[in-house]
């Protein structure tokens, strides 16, 4: 069990430190990070801090950036849903729900038209059989079932930026690992010591040297 622990604990070290390392230079770049993820699974741990969801979940056999632009998006809003909408005091949008009836704080309530979360950051309701078009804070939530995840405007993708920001922040990982691996050569060094030159002794037996 002892063996077992020591291999989770070391396996975590390095996906986080890996993982840390594409989330810090994706950031840099201006990419939108939906999530910084330990493990695979459900989850059993998680806190948003900022624009960020940072989970830790059951199996401890990797982990994940997910970064806007990569990969579908988990929360998809489509033509025809109901869904409700929390507006600002400017008549913007800041929020998304997809059970409105669940929602204490919504505002309006109607049938999905259209929806543009990429260039437009625009979302088309029909509210009792009249069209009204709401503009999209850049960092709107949509809300599911529990799930928040921001919108992301065409200009914090993945694909949006620049060739070389993209190639750091995919290097960034590899890069910490071997950071990390000699910070820890460093460290046994210190704490160990190192073998010095053999010498003779007068008695004909050979050692270390101090």
């Amino acid at each position: 069990m002892q063996t077992f622990i020591a291999i989770v604990l070391m396996f975590g070290v390095l996906i986080s430190v890996h993982e840390w390392g594409h989330l810090v230079m994706a950031k840099r770049a201006g990419i939108l990070c939906h999530e910084f993820a330990i493990g695979f699974g459900p989850k059993i741990f998680s806190f948003r801090k900022n624009e960020t969801l940072y989970t830790i979940r059951l199996l401890p056999i990797g982990g994940y950036v997910k970064m806007a632009g990569e990969d579908f998006e988990p929360i998809e809003v489509k033509a025809g849903q109901q869904v409700g909408l929390r507006l600002t005091s400017a008549g913007t949008v800041d929020r998304v729900y997809f059970q409105p009836d669940q929602a204490t704080d919504v505002h309006v309530v109607g049938t999905v038209d259209k929806f543009d979360s990429i260039r437009e950051l625009k979302i088309q309701l029909l509210v009792d059989e009249e069209v009204r078009v709401y503009t999209l804070e850049r960092d709107t939530l949509l809300v599911d079932q529990g799930m928040e995840i921001q919108i992301a405007p065409y200009d914090r993708t993945f694909g949006a930026q620049s060739v070389w920001k993209r190639v750091l922040a995919i290097a960034a990982g590899p890069a910490m690992n071997f950071v990390l691996a000699f910070v820890l050569l460093v460290i046994v060094g210190l704490v160990q010591g190192t073998p010095t030159r053999r010498r003779s002794n007068r008695d004909g037996t050979t050692g270390f040297g101090g």
